[in-house]
């Protein structure tokens, strides 16, 4: 079995995530952290959720318009980003967002 540790940040603090075989399986707490994050518990769990977005999304009228589109609907249209997103949408973003609006 291969392990695997990585330093990591996130909104609840420092942690290193854990993983055997390339999968996720713990996170522990920054050792000098005085009141580590429940959070961190499910961080593994939630890695591997099926309800979790599994690629990228955006809204069929965004694309249609390229500009946020304000409606009054329930339902929001989502489409593959793999097919068909030009890379221009996420370069006109860059500006404002920086490079972390640019997928790896």
């Amino acid at each position: 079995m291969t392990t695997q540790r990585f330093q990591q940040l996130a909104h609840w603090g420092e942690y290193t995530a854990v993983a055997e075989n390339g999968r996720l399986v713990h996170c522990e707490p920054f050792v000098h952290d005085p009141e580590p994050s429940p959070m961190l518990g499910p961080i593994p769990g939630m890695a591997y959720s099926p309800t979790r977005i599994q690629r990228l999304a955006v809204r069929k009228s965004w694309l249609a318009k390229r500009a946020r589109a304000v409606s009054v609907v329930t339902q929001v249209s989502l489409v593959d980003l793999t097919a068909g997103l030009q890379p221009d949408a996420f370069i006109m973003r860059a500006p404002r967002y920086g490079d972390s609006c640019l997928p790896a």
